[in-house]
């Protein structure tokens, strides 16, 4: 229902996002669109016009503002005898003058004799919504408002910065068009007919700004008045408009616009000519053709966040968004088109976090089921079990009783009960493959101690952390052997990073990879010219990590010539490109590897003494994979983040599968292992890797492994173990040691649930189940595993029943219900 309700929801948004004008974000949309100005740059306006400008020097030297109107009548005069097409003066002459009407009749005279004079008007308005209502219209006093050709209304609206503009009013049956509109009528021969095709079928323009006239096209008004006095054809205003309008502070109506933070009205008025005559006014795009993006762009956004991992959801999010600014940009600077922007990119957000909320929700509904199924399958499997073992428990029993009677009877019934324990241990392998293993915690801070190093708390790995460690301070040289793929880099990136050159560069060269030629311009470098090929000088890996450290994998692959050449390096720190004949010093720390036992390839003389000396430091033997099976479940999870399968775990039976074989090629091998369990088991959209996703190599190992070993439940080896070790204090770590590595809180889980069944066999009774599990009359044993019992039992909170409660945590399942049992006895009121 909810999601019906959002889906509904944020499709009326996309609907109303779509539809012109209505969009709450165009304040954010003009920033970018301002930005998009800038990045297209300024167009040049028409070339037929000259703008003239009064400054605040101009009216300072002709005597203040106003200016006498002889002055505008000697240039209507001299412009129109000069050949100009159009004068558009950007002054309102309301009044006529009381002191100097002659100078009155003069302007009006020359005004009417050019016969091209344009002037604004100004209106006064009542703003409505997408039109204006005009109240009043204010014109130029009445004989001059009679001898021009035509006016304008010069109103640019409210707004700080201007965008669009009226083209059009009507007042009192009369249409009265822009001064910018007038502006390009002039500019154009068409009749009016032609003309009006020009303009845009709404009252309003939104104005595409070209940008500020260009230097060469505007003259100062004294200039202007000495030009004409002069030499008016040098001006050449043959069939030009002539703009002449006052800018000096204070005088012209200004406006922000995305070229200029202060521009004069008159120059906003010719870019609205400049829209007129090209036709390239900005305009919206169909809200139907922006309706198509935003629904092709949320298909794409669904199939994303539908179909692949958020990280790469994250990218095609990004890589949209940026499309549609770019898309944004390319329809303004090429097609005079504007999008609404912020609000479609909210939109394609929220729509994305919807489907991710929607998968998600999908997700959890898929995993519960599955996991119910799993939980099924496993309490199944749990009751068959406990019915085997207890058809065991009586055959044993009547073994016993038999081999007094028959020792014929007697081997048949063994033989009885070697095929129960079969089925007892197939029955637990399945269960086991069930149950999804859960990492154990780890100490944080120890963990932590060198980053990129994956380990766990009892780890082998220990031993040689504390040597990086101890020789982080030192550039003593390092010499790391261990086989293949256990991470050698990895160790070498670890000690780099913790030593004094941690700022500096790290780099790694794989000498076993390059023959010797190659290796010695790797490492030394080259000149122009050196050899066949070089076309230019190239550092080697010596010189770039300069004041950092070098690291040498597979150093003994090396040849005894190239050895040679290596030990001057680093005896020296000096080398020498090859071709060049430059000593370069260099300062840098030397870290080696090698898979080999160096030590025998020295006294085989396959490797040079004097420089397995200069390298053999500080030696540091990393341990195989197969020797760190404690680190194995760690690692395994550790793979399954990397490559995004966070919502799969592995079985019991994967895991211990997964810790008992060889890994001849390491960690490297056990990333691919994993890697490809995730893909396998991800395909078939199962939330647990189980045994049939394990590598056939691996099956065949574990199979072998335990058609050896002789069958005995995981929970009896644990405790023949622990009643051997006497219960000691470290009798856990032991029996983990012995049982193949295992992991100690492993153990540690399977004592509890042997405590909590042997305290529901004996009734509740603490002593007898201390005595019982014990397994022995001595004394001193019995006490140490009452003490266990009794704390055990002390942790518990009857009041937290339930298997999502943290005492059932890590207990294997087949406990549960003896753990439950306890609960409700440890719950009774005492004495009942």
């Amino acid at each position: 229902m909810h999601t019906k309700f959002y889906t509904l929801l944020v499709g009326l948004l996309l609907v109303v996002g779509a539809l012109p004008r209505w969009s709450a974000f165009d304040s954010a949309d003009n920033i970018l669109y301002d930005l998009f100005y800038e990045i297209r740059g300024e167009r040049n306006l028409p070339d037929n016009v000259l703008f003239v400008f009064l400054d605040e020097q101009d009216i300072q030297v002709l005597g203040g503002w106003p200016l006498t109107r002889d002055y505008w009548g000697y240039v209507i005069h001299q412009t129109g005898k000069a050949g100009a097409k159009a004068i558009a003066i950007d002054v309102l002459f309301t009044t006529e003058n009381q002191l100097f009407r002659e100078y009155d009749k003069t302007l009006v005279e020359f005004t009417a004799a050019a016969g091209n004079v344009i002037l604004p008007i100004a209106l006064e308005v009542v703003p409505q919504a997408d039109s204006v209502f005009v109240n009043e219209i204010i014109h130029p006093f009445p004989d001059l408002n009679k001898a021009v050709k035509a006016v304008g209304f010069a109103n640019l609206g409210d707004e700080t910065t201007v965008r669009r503009v009226p083209v059009s009013v009507r007042h009192k049956g009369k249409e009265y068009n822009s001064f910018g509109v007038e502006l390009a009528r002039a500019l154009r021969a068409d009749s009016n007919e032609q003309f009006s095709g020009l303009l845009p079928e709404d009252d309003y323009l939104e104005i595409n700004y070209a940008g500020l006239v260009a230097p060469e096209e505007s003259i100062s008004f004294l200039e202007y008045l000495q030009a004409l006095r002069e030499d008016a054809a040098a001006l050449q205003l043959q069939d030009k408009l002539v703009l002449i309008a006052p800018i000096a502070p204070g005088l012209p109506i200004v406006r922000h616009t995305p070229f200029a933070d202060v521009t004069p009205a008159s120059l906003i008025h010719l870019n609205v000519a400049e829209n007129i005559l090209r036709q390239n006014a900005l305009q919206r795009v169909p809200w139907f053709f922006h309706g198509l993006i935003m629904v092709m762009a949320g298909f794409v956004i669904f199939l994303a966040f539908w179909n692949i991992s958020i990280r790469q959801s994250a990218v095609v999010l990004i890589s949209i968004v940026v499309g549609y600014v770019v898309l944004s940009y390319f329809l303004f600077a090429h097609a005079s088109f504007i999008l609404p922007i912020f609000y479609h990119l909210l939109s394609f957000v929220l729509f994305s976090l919807l489907v991710y909320y929607e998968k998600e929700k999908q997700n959890k509904i898929t995993y519960q089921a599955h996991s119910n199924r799993l939980w099924q399958e496993i309490m199944q499997k749990q009751r068959t079990i406990d019915d085997a073992e207890k058809e065991l428990f009586t055959m044993r029993k009547q073994l016993q009783f038999e081999q007094a009677k028959s020792e014929n009877a007697a081997q048949e019934k063994e033989k009885k009960i070697r095929e129960k324990q079969q089925e007892v241990s197939n029955l637990q392998k399945q269960l086991n493959d069930l149950q999804a293993f859960e990492k154990p915690a780890m100490d944080r801070k120890k963990v932590a101690k060198i980053t990129g190093i994956i380990h766990a708390d009892n780890s082998p790995l220990n031993a040689v952390i504390d040597l990086v460690q101890t020789i982080s301070d030192d550039d003593i040289p390092v010499l790391i052997m261990g086989e293949t793929g256990t991470g050698k880099e990895v160790l070498a990136q670890a000690i780099h990073n913790k030593s004094r050159r941690h700022n500096k560069p790290f780099v790694a060269v794989n000498c076993g990879a390059l023959s010797e030629s190659l290796l010695e311009s790797e490492l030394f470098g080259h000149e122009k010219g050196a050899f066949t090929g070089a076309q230019s000088l190239r550092r080697g890996r010596f010189e770039l990590a300069n004041g950092g450290t070098i690291f040498l994998d597979e150093i003994s692959e090396t040849s005894p010539a190239f050895q040679a050449r290596l030990l001057r390096v680093l005896q020296e720190g000096v080398i020498e490109r090859l071709g060049g004949e430059r000593t370069i010093r260099i300062n840098v720390r030397c870290i080696a590897a090698c898979n080999q036992d160096i030590r025998k390839l020295v006294d085989a003389g396959a490797f040079r003494a004097d420089l397995y000396y200069r390298l053999n430091g500080f030696p540091i033997v990393l341990p195989a994979l197969r020797q760190r099976s404690v680190d194995i479940p760690i690692l395994a999870t550790h793979f399954l983040h990397k490559y995004d399968f966070d919502d799969l775990k592995f079985s019991e039976t994967v895991l211990e599968s997964l810790r008992s074989y060889a890994w001849p090629g390491n960690i490297r091998e056990l990333e691919n292992t994993v890697r490809r369990m995730g893909i396998l088991a991800k395909s078939e959209q199962k939330s647990l890797i189980q045994t049939q996703h394990l590598p056939e190599d691996i099956r065949t190992f574990r199979q072998e492994i335990e058609e050896i070993a002789d069958y005995a439940p995981l929970e009896e080896q644990i405790l023949t173990r622990l009643r051997e070790l006497k219960f000691s204090r470290a009798a856990i770590s032991q029996t983990a040691r012995l049982l193949g590595n295992k992991d100690r809180g492993t153990i540690t889980e399977y004592l509890r649930g042997l405590c909590f069944e042997s305290f529901v066999q004996n009734e509740f009774d603490r002593e007898k189940a201390a005595a019982a599990l014990a397994g022995t009359n001595d004394s001193e044993v019995i006490k140490r595993v009452f003490a266990k019992l009794d704390s055990y039992l002390k942790n518990l909170d009857p009041e937290q029943k339930g298997r999502n409660h943290s005492q059932y945590k890590g207990l294997p399942q087949k406990y549960h219900p003896k753990l439950d049992a306890v609960l409700d006895f440890l719950g009774k009121p005492q004495g009942n």
